[in-house]
């Protein structure tokens, strides 16, 4: 008997648009049915040239089974046509030791076939290779890469438990650069992603690549529909000191559901080596043992793996870690209990988001609940109701608008004649590191307490140049403008939608939840702080459209600063937050007159109020006064200064350039000579603050700007004057 599958609507419509196209890359949500789209253009490709080789990559060997993996044949049946696709060589079966050299040998032997195997089986393959072996496995060779955002940065072939996988830092982005640039005319690649949201496009495709491919998007509004899911609900639960019996009660009241749990790795927020055992033990009196599934105890993955393809309806409850990130699905899931939120990478957040959106023929209702340590510390309930909020929509709004953030640039003024005279963070750092320092960068600011401090976000720019340094051609000042712009990215998430096109270049989260789209309540009778959202339809997403199109001109904007300085007797900058005579946030603002008019706040309430102070020289005075209150100096390192629209940078250029002077000699002239002598105690109270701050400085910190030296000279003095480190130092401190 033969087993039929029959295009779904957009895969249809996806097919006639591509199926003829040597490079292609393919946007869809999650659980839309990327794969198998993969699997149907490349069974169209083998019926028109039996010779055409498919070779699929994928981030991870469990993906393997969705492109047919198991060996068993499908017909794809595309208007009245019969197209038969298996898999003749699956590298995923092979030995970790044996797949480079197994997929070598496919690369090699130019007999025809079908081969699925994993990115770093790629890597393995493709460095044994000399270019003339390159260009030979080029021909009739169609690259199809799932996951295509793991172009800038893979994980490896190791065991879904999280501890146990380590990153690799992967170069198939370079390899699929490499068979474009052999210009062979029998040679296709075809990249798909549900990863749309962060630019994931810009950095797979840059700008002398991307005309070459085609493109399909489908819309995130466009696919909801088709799901058959009536109710949608997004809510926040609020846990101390862990969320197990949150989570037990809930499982208890809905007795219908299919509940997924994600758990975040050991060591990790409030999961200890005792965490799974407690947590298995109260879910097995709620739920019978024939009805719960392990994924997180390593020995019995693989088994469990087998039992939920097999039968998946047959579970009430399943347990996890990471393996649900992508690629795996659990399709009865209608409730996702998501313990490990909030994510540090938004990635990581929507791919978790899709896990419960696949279609099924019992599901009617969707609830995915995000688990969260208690937030007392953020402040008053509307603020933290105001926090979740913005997260929420950040999320939401990326995924209805299916936008993409567009690339951060940079000027090369040094650039060779020919070359463009502005690069993307991804173009100047290159596809690897640029994902570890977007990593990092994320990590860093989700650290911070206090995100709207200045002189933190400061802190972070300083310690992300200095680690990951300043590319060849390119001003420390205009670097550290753009990575400044990318943390406002992750701060805000703010996108702009055109009606046009519907892509997103930013949104203000907190002019949507003031304006009141967000829908949120907070819901009475629980024991913790609960918030939600519910019916997600296109009324709906119609209205956060018209929302987001909200153009303001620079008259309207003038306007507004005149009227905020009339009712505050401040002069808005960009650390204001809401500004209601806008109806905009100051970031969200900024943004708006640095790519719309080519300016900032600090200019244009220059424009309208006039200077703060009567001069240059005079207004850096005051603001190093203002600063040196506070126990900052300020350094041609330091970051942004709102009040003067320049970072420390700028402030020494605009001084050397004018003035024939120096932002630490006018330092000094304020505050006086800076005592290079660092007495322990005034180190160990820096040392507590950055600590309060959730800013930790270390050995690799850049300048610590409370005792104007860097991190790596501050650790060699501690051992030299006082016998300890950095590292010691807080120990001590902690215990």
């Amino acid at each position: 008997m033969e087993n039929i599958v029959k295009p779904r609507a957009w895969q249809l419509d996806a097919y006639r648009q591509l199926h003829t196209k040597s490079f292609s890359l393919i946007q869809a949500p999650g659980g839309s049915g990327k794969s198998s789209m993969q699997c149907m253009l490349g069974a169209a490709e083998l019926a028109r040239d039996i010779n055409q080789r498919q070779l699929i990559l994928i981030p991870q060997c469990h993906i393997h089974a969705g492109f047919g993996g198991d060996g068993f044949e499908v017909i794809f049946q595309i208007e009245k046509k019969k197209y038969p696709w298996r898999v003749t060589n699956n590298i995923c079966h092979e030995p970790v030791q044996l797949r480079g050299r197994k997929l070598r040998e496919f690369l090699t032997s130019h007999e025809p076939g079908v081969a699925i195997a994993t990115n770093q089986a790629m890597l393995k393959a493709w460095a044994k290779l000399d270019e003339q072996e390159r260009r030979q496995a080029a021909k009739r060779l169609s690259l199809r890469v799932d996951e295509a955002h793991h172009l800038s940065g893979v994980w490896g072939d190791g065991p879904d438990e999280v501890g146990d996988e380590e990153p690799e830092g992967t170069q198939i982005g370079a390899i699929v650069r490499e068979i474009l640039g052999f210009s062979e005319p029998t040679a296709r690649v075809c990249l798909s992603t549900a990863t749309f949201f962060r630019g994931d496009r810009r950095a797979i495709l840059s700008e002398t690549v991307r005309d070459k491919f085609v493109s399909y998007y489908l819309a995130w509004d466009d696919y909801f529909p088709s799901l058959g899911i009536d109710t949608l609900t997004f809510d926040y639960a609020v846990y101390q000191p862990d969320p197990i019996t949150m989570l037990v009660e809930a499982i208890k009241a809905s007795p219908r559901s299919h509940h997924l749990i994600i758990l975040p790795a050991t060591g990790r927020k409030f999961r200890n080596a005792a965490t799974v055992e407690k947590l298995f033990k109260a879910l097995l009196k709620v739920v019978p043992e024939d009805e719960f599934l392990d994924l997180v105890t390593k020995t019995k993955q693989e088994g469990s793996k087998m039992k939920m393809a097999d039968d998946p309806d047959a579970y009430r409850v399943v347990v996890a870690c990471r393996l649900f990130n992508e690629g795996t699905d659990w399709v009865p899931c209608d409730v996702l209990h998501n313990t490990d939120s909030c994510e540090q990478s938004q990635t990581l957040a929507v791919q978790r988001f899709f896990r419960p959106l696949r279609k099924h023929p019992d599901k009617s209702k969707v609830r995915i609940i995000n688990y969260i340590p208690s937030l007392s510390s953020v402040g008053t309930v509307e603020e933290q109701r105001e926090l979740l909020s913005d997260r929420f929509n950040a999320i939401l709004t990326s995924l209805v608008t299916n936008g993409e953030l567009f690339p951060i640039w940079v000027p090369t003024p040094k650039a060779e004649k020919g070359e463009p005279r502005r690069k993307s963070l991804g173009e100047l750092y290159g596809a690897e590191t640029y994902q570890e320092l977007l990593l990092d960068m994320a990590k860093g600011y989700e650290k911070l307490r206090d995100k709207e401090n200045p002189k933190a976000v400061a802190d972070l720019l300083d310690k992300m140049v200095d680690e990951y340094g300043v590319p060849d051609g390119i001003d420390r000042e205009a670097l550290t403008t753009a990575l400044q712009e990318q943390v406002f990215r992750l701060g805000d998430a703010a996108v702009e939608v055109k009606e046009s096109s519907l892509r997103m270049r930013w949104f203000d989260a907190a002019s949507i939840r003031t304006q009141g789209f967000d829908h949120l309540w907070q819901k009475t009778g629980h024991k913790s702080l609960v918030f939600g959202s519910e019916n997600i339809d296109g009324d709906l997403i119609k209205k956060l459209l018209n929302l987001l199109d909200n153009p303001l001109t620079l008259d309207e904007i003038h306007d507004g600063i005149r009227a905020y300085f009339k009712r505050t007797g401040e002069r808005p900058n960009f650390y204001s937050g809401y500004i209601d005579e806008l109806k905009i946030t100051a970031r969200a603002l900024n943004n708006r007159l640095v790519r719309g008019y080519g300016s900032t706040i600090a200019r244009e309430v220059t424009v309208v109020l006039g200077e703060k102070y009567t001069g240059f020289v005079e207004q850096v005075h005051a603001v190093v006064r203002e600063y040196g209150k506070n126990g900052v100096r300020l350094a041609v390192t330091y970051g942004l200064v709102p009040e003067l629209g320049l970072t420390g940078g700028g402030i020494q250029n605009r001084l050397t350039r004018q003035f024939r002077t120096t932002l630490s000699a006018e330092v000094e002239k304020v505050l006086g000579p800076y005592r290079v002598d660092l007495p322990l105690d005034t180190i160990k109270r820096v040392l507590k603050q950055y600590d309060r701050a959730g800013s930790p400085f270390n050995k690799n910190s850049g300048m610590i700007a409370e005792l104007g030296i860097t991190g790596k000279a501050l650790d060699q003095r501690l051992r030299q004057k006082h016998g300890t480190s950095i590292g010691k130092l807080r120990a001590e401190l902690v215990a």
